[in-house]
């Protein structure tokens, strides 16, 4: 007699005793994994069901199928996905299930007293068909992490523009930012940081996450056409060289749309100064005032800056002198040590300043405009963007 022959009433048995095989299953889940409770009952036995009706045809037909033709296991696995079960507790219950069949099985074939030879085939045959099976929901979790990660993406930047442009209502802007981890009854400030090379935006987006992580705030920036923005309960603190992070006043979650304005105000003038790292409105202070106001700069260049650079290299050398001893809060010493140069050679670069510019720098109007032609005109001449 052919293992057909022998396996038909086993077969037809286990067919009418998927109902029990299903009902002992879903106990076996909801005891032994957590995450399966938020699975219904009836799912659960239309699932094990199917798995029953696969192995009969398996086990009649005497060949595993390849994994990738095994479409229920593709089927299931996407649903338990998308409700965030884990893959160890997918592959888990499918070895609870498993169990039960084989337990239906093997009590059957005994029951009938089907040959031990043939008893191992079909215990071959079951352990092929898991195999397959599992690699299956490997696959299609593997898929379903990448799914779900862009989605989240997604999710994570929709909110985030929603934000910066105030177009959420409070109760959606609280409700949604608890989904990233964001305490409503915090203060948070908005960020918009742009990379000097578009390419790292990204990167500058997971640098701005895992400074707030390491300091346990909570924050959340995603990537909106070509900036980094979000928000973070505190200052950001990134020390980049090759991006501006301009960071607005504190404010709620439900009001954030104010301190995104502010922090836009500063990043672009900041870019235009060529500053780069964290900046604030401190910061900048009176220079975002000189970055729209080419009659101003043209003024200052002429008077300040165009009559020392007529001399060359030593012009330059002047200029570096005046804004070391401004930095220094006029005092020669400290200015002379930075450069660093004698304090004497420091005193006679700032008279040939006076004498070359015909102003004098005794004058506060005169303090305050150098500093504005060094600060802020010189760097736009320069055209840092």
């Amino acid at each position: 007699m052919s293992d057909t022959q022998v396996l038909a009433p086993v077969l037809s048995a286990l067919l009418e005793r998927t109902e029990a095989i299903a009902g002992r299953t879903i106990e076996r889940l909801y005891d032994g994994i957590p995450s399966y409770s938020v699975v219904p009952r009836a799912e659960l036995a239309e699932s094990i069901g199917q798995i029953v009706s696969i192995v009969v045809d398996v086990l009649r037909a005497g060949e595993v199928p390849a994994a990738a033709e095994i479409r229920q296991a593709e089927t299931s696995s996407v649903a338990r996905a998308r409700l965030d079960i884990p893959i160890q507790d997918i592959m888990q219950a499918f070895r609870f299930t498993m169990r039960s069949i084989q337990e239906a099985v093997v009590a059957e074939a005994q029951l009938r007293s089907v040959p031990p030879e043939t008893l191992i085939r079909i215990t071959s045959l079951l352990w092929g068909f898991s195999d397959a099976y599992t690699a299956n929901q490997v696959h299609v979790h593997r898929a379903s992490d990448i799914d779900r990660a862009l989605r989240r993406t997604r999710r994570r930047q929709e909110y985030v523009r929603a934000l910066a442009f105030g177009i959420l209502g409070p109760a959606d802007a609280v409700e949604a930012g608890r989904e990233f981890g964001l305490d409503p009854a915090r203060l948070y400030r908005a960020v918009r940081a742009r990379a000097s090379d578009g390419d790292s935006t990204e990167q500058l987006r997971r640098a701005l996450e895992s400074e707030a992580l390491a300091r346990g705030l909570p924050a959340l920036y995603a990537i909106v056409s070509d900036d980094c923005l979000g928000v973070i309960a505190g200052e950001p603190r990134v020390d980049a060289e090759d991006a501006t992070i301009a960071y607005g006043a504190p404010g709620r979650l439900d009001a954030i749309a104010d301190s995104f304005r502010t922090a836009g105000k500063i990043l672009a003038p900041a870019r235009s100064l060529g500053i780069t790292g964290t900046v604030g409105m401190a910061d900048l202070s009176w220079r975002l005032a000189g970055v729209d106001a080419p009659e101003v700069n043209a003024y200052l260049e002429s008077t300040y800056l165009a009559p020392v650079r007529a001399h060359g290299a030593f012009g330059e050398q002047v200029l570096e002198s005046v804004g070391s001893y401004l930095e220094a809060d006029r005092s020669i010493p400290r200015a002379a040590e930075r450069i660093p140069v004698h304090v004497n050679t420091l005193r006679y670069r700032l008279r040939r300043f006076e004498e070359l510019t015909g102003a004098s720098l005794a004058s506060t109007n005169t303090l305050i405009e150098v500093s504005f032609a060094l600060r802020v005109t010189e760097p736009l001449k320069n055209g840092f963007r």
